[in-house]
Order: structure tokens, then sequence, then C-alpha cells
């Protein structure tokens, strides 16, 4: 039992269950009018807004859990506002306001578990960002560019394997204005998805 061992994580803000349903069958309609590398679905790929990625050793033991416990008694239910859908890199993503709320919930997140992250290791996955100044200093410093100003909170629902297509019969972007009632620590798989949820608190 190796301690160093290193996992990759995501700590995330899940929707609520209605929101949820709908994400995922949003997912399923655009994921399969071309070829892309996941479909969002429960017990797999979660449905999610990033906060922080970052990398965590099995030294930390239930850290991340006790952090998780103490934030989720801090923050309210967070309501989103979808602003519009961004393509890039062949993502497809529901793009929300970056409100004074979130912004709060993300920056109380970084300050709790920057401390306590493996910073031995470049993430791959984020090295191939493109990235501008402010961005790299950032990825310096947290191990996770896309924070602060830069924050663009969004769901992810597809990643298409052509960065050029734009699927058809998309919902209107109201469709995806909702609340996120828990805040998660995920294990991480390819492209961003969140493949388990280790731990999750109901917000009230």
């Amino acid at each position: 039992y190796n301690m160093n061992i290193t996992t990759d994580y995501n700590i995330v803000l899940l929707p609520s269950t209605d929101l949820t349903r709908h994400i995922i069958t949003a997912s399923l309609g655009v994921s399969s009018q071309a070829d892309s590398f996941f479909t969002l679905q429960q017990g797999c790929c979660y449905p999610h807004v990033s906060l922080y990625m970052l990398r965590l050793d099995r030294s930390v033991h239930n850290q991340p859990q006790m952090i998780l416990d103490k934030l989720g008694n801090e923050f309210a239910i967070v309501s989103m506002k979808a602003e519009k859908y961004c393509y890039a890199r062949g993502y497809m993503d529901i793009e929300y306001s970056p409100t004074d709320m979130i912004r709060n919930v993300q920056d109380k997140v970084l300050d709790a578990f920057q401390p306590i992250r493996n910073i031995t290791s470049e993430d791959d996955e984020l090295e191939q960002e493109p990235m501008g100044v402010t961005k790299k200093q950032y990825y310096a410093a947290y191990g996770y560019p896309n924070i602060k100003e830069l924050f663009r909170p969004h769901v992810t629902l597809t990643r298409y394997k052509s960065d050029s297509f734009r699927p058809v019969h998309v919902p209107p972007i109201e469709a995806w204005h909702g609340s996120f009632d828990k805040i998660a620590l995920c294990e991480r798989g390819a492209h961003g998805t969140s493949i388990k949820v280790v731990h999750s608190v109901t917000l009230h």
C-alpha cells in the first residue's frame, strides 16, 4: 500500500436531481450526433461544474472529506444562470454566469485544498490548454489555471472528436438555469470527466 500513489480529483458542484436528469438527456442527444469521447450518465460520467482539479496522495487519508464537510456547512445552494453554449477543442459546454456567489465558493475551495495537493507532477490534460500569462501564473501557483477572474463555470455535455462539429437542435440556453445543491470530491477521468463520486455534501 503505497502512500505516495496519486490520483486525479476534481472538486465540483453537482446539479439538482431534476437538472441532472435534463443534462444527461441532452448529453445523449448531442453526443450521438457525431463521434464523441463520452456521454454523461449517472454512475460513470457525472454532470458537474468544476471548481478545482487537483492531484492528491493517499497520505492525505480522509482530510479531503473533512474539508468538504466543513465547506458544505458554509455554503448555501448555488443558483446558476446559463449564458451560452461554448465550443472549444471539441468540448461542448453550457457556460454559466460567474456570479460573486460561485466565485466565493471557488475561492474558499482553493484556500482549503491548495495546502494538501500533490505538487510534484505535471497534469498532462491541463498542460494541453492554451495559456496566456495570467493562466500560467495561476497554474504555477495552484496547479489549475481556471480560477479567479479566469473562472468560467460550465457543465460539459460532451467532447467531439472533431473540433469543428456543431450539433443541431440544441435546447434553448434558458433550459439550463437551475440550482447546484451538492459539493463533491470526484475522481477525474479523461477529458475532465467525473467518473466516481468519492464524497459529497448536500448544501442547504
